[in-house]
């Protein structure tokens, strides 16, 4: 009779102490790299490290170094040279107590990004000698492209955790804030027709405001 009524009392207890495992599952620190990232329109090595700090609450910091030429993408193109820059993001993030699997965490996240990037393009146009333009010659300029984007993601993502191995999946929307900035003589010289970034194109260089899907992958260490 006693065991029946201190059943579910243990059972509760037992919950309790497997909820409590669970969070401390959850990494305390974690190193990650994002494979994903190198094969961006501008590749970045980009890296991670979250810190829990509370049960179900952590802090990540992710930063990228732009690559100048990855797997043959600069070469013999005159409108994206000598990439560089970085991409940064500081994501908030909120674990569920619910569990699918003992070793799979799903969480919530925010996340506010930015991305400061500098290209050179070179451009060859048509000039003439007179007023008349019978005479014509060829003129090639050389200038510096800046891209620059703010934005916000919001995400659902799962942690798997196999010992210290870890790999972070996450889907969700980004709302993008895009510019590309160009020297003030250019926009006056060539006209805007002539950029790479009609809507179809990628990247797309008109200045706008967007919505996004926002993938992401991640292996790491957890320690």
């Amino acid at each position: 009779m006693l065991l029946f009524w201190f059943f579910p009392l243990l059972c509760s207890a037992q919950g309790e102490e497997h909820e409590e495992v669970a969070e401390r599952n959850i990494p305390l620190h974690a190193l990650k790299w994002s494979p994903y990232h190198l094969i961006n329109f501008y590749p970045t090595v980009q890296l991670a490290y979250e810190r829990r700090l509370k049960e179900r609450f952590s802090l990540q910091a992710d930063m990228g170094i732009v690559l100048r030429r990855w797997l043959g993408q600069d070469f013999g193109n005159t409108e994206f040279e000598n990439k560089r820059g970085v991409k940064l993001k500081l994501e908030a993030r909120f674990y569920l107590k619910r569990q699918r699997l003992s070793n799979a965490f799903d969480y919530l996240s925010v996340e506010p990004y930015w991305n400061r990037i500098n290209f050179d393009r070179t451009e060859t146009l048509t000039d003439c000698f007179d007023v008349n333009c019978q005479s014509q010659f060829r003129r090639t300029y050389q200038y510096e492209m800046k891209y620059r984007e703010p934005g916000l993601s919001a995400k659902y993502g799962i942690m798997l955790r196999f010992s210290h191995f870890i790999v972070d999946l996450n889907a969700g929307i980004s709302l993008r804030f895009v510019n590309y900035i160009s020297p003030d003589w250019v926009e006056q010289l060539i006209p805007e027709d002539n950029f790479n970034g009609g809507w179809i194109e990628i990247p797309n260089e008109r200045k706008r405001v967007g919505v996004s899907p926002a993938l992401g992958v991640r292996i790491g260490w957890a320690f």
